[in-house]
């Protein structure tokens, strides 16, 4: 018997668009994590293998560490507001649609830079339409992922903005702490050097 659920690319379009229909092509296994996080790896992959290539391979697992820290932090933060606010059975299908829709954000992103291009060709200041790119890139990705945790997580609209909310900033202390406690080393070596 033909399965009902729609395919991913599918799903990702309807959620794209906001159509909660798009959630039911996602399923919460393990093996759909993994298969939903193994595209997003692979390009700091080849990042990775280019550097490394070139003999710069302290730059190359700076990097690949640095990105994997990125795409997984916001897994890790969500994963912990969701046990939190007791929607962890539901937490691992969010997962997934969430890794597959990055694709539909930087798809977006790229559409926005192309219009801020045609915008700064039409005359329209370069710092008023980089501010454009940036809150529109930020206001999709952010209303996507609300949309996401609604749908997703079964929350009412406004517990969706504070998981959002709080999830994000969670990640970004996960990404910004050790950035800051490696400025603090080399910044008090610097100083010991002085």
């Amino acid at each position: 018997m033909a399965s009902q659920r729609p395919g991913v690319l599918r799903g990702m379009l309807q959620l794209a668009l906001w159509r909660s229909a798009g959630i039911h092509a996602f399923t919460g296994t393990k093996q759909a994590f993994l298969n939903s996080l193994a595209p997003l790896l692979a390009m700091p992959v080849v990042g990775f293998l280019l550097l490394a290539v070139q003999g710069k391979v302290l730059d190359a697992v700076s990097n690949l560490l640095l990105a994997v820290v990125i795409l997984l932090a916001p897994i890790a933060a969500s994963h912990l507001v969701a046990k939190w606010w007791r929607r962890e059975g539901l937490w691992l299908r969010f997962a997934v649609a969430l890794n597959w829709c990055q694709w539909v954000i930087t798809a977006v992103a790229m559409l926005l830079v192309a219009l801020t291009g045609m915008a700064v060709q039409a005359g329209v200041p370069q710092q008023i339409a980089l501010l454009g790119l940036a809150l529109g890139c930020l206001g999709y990705a952010i209303s996507l992922q609300v949309f996401l945790a609604h749908v997703g997580l079964a929350l009412s609209r406004a517990r969706a903005i504070g998981f959002v909310l709080l999830f994000n900033f969670a990640a970004a202390v996960l990404v910004l702490l050790p950035a800051f406690v490696r400025m603090m080393v080399y910044g008090l070596t610097e100083t010991q050097a002085l």
